[in-house]
């Protein structure tokens, strides 16, 4: 077993949730000569408080969480996997490549196929069905609700 340094650094409740507020003290200090106004009038700096707010309850309630379940880290479940390091920045990277050549749809399909190498033990159908789901309701909501100018399919 080893020591409590240990537990702290591989618990992964505890660092997102120290990451969480410390995103949230610097975006409150980057924001504190903005205006606030109020809700029918909202400043400048109504709406980045508001999600440094959520953000920093978000952040806490993950590090409450995180301290909790101190005893219960598993060693080998909590270590880091490599491959998702690389592999998920990497799709994210490609999207932005692939998508003026490919389209929303194929673009997509790469960042995910790309994105998946980086975890463990997804099944092929269940990685196919979420495939399939996020990259619909994706095309739903920036392509036909947004009306964001972004080609579906590649023009060929």
């Amino acid at each position: 077993m080893r020591g409590l340094f240990w537990k702290l650094s591989y618990n992964t409740n505890l660092l997102s949730g120290v990451l969480f507020v410390f995103i949230a003290i610097l975006g409150f200090w980057l924001s504190r000569d903005l205006p606030n106004g109020t809700l029918s009038r909202m400043g400048t700096g109504y709406f980045p408080r508001l999600v440094c707010g959520g953000l920093l309850v978000m952040g806490l309630l993950a590090c409450i969480q995180g301290i909790r379940s101190l005893d219960g880290v598993d060693e080998e479940a909590e270590s880091l996997f490599a491959p998702a390091v690389i592999f998920i920045p990497l799709s994210l990277v490609l999207f932005g490549l692939a998508l003026p050549r490919l389209g929303f749809v194929l673009s997509s399909a790469v960042m995910l196929v790309v994105g998946s190498l980086g975890s463990r033990g997804l099944g092929l159908v269940k990685f196919g069905g979420l495939m399939g789901a996020l990259i619909a309701s994706s095309v739903i909501l920036f392509i036909w609700l947004l009306g964001l100018p972004i080609p579906v399919w590649p023009a060929f």
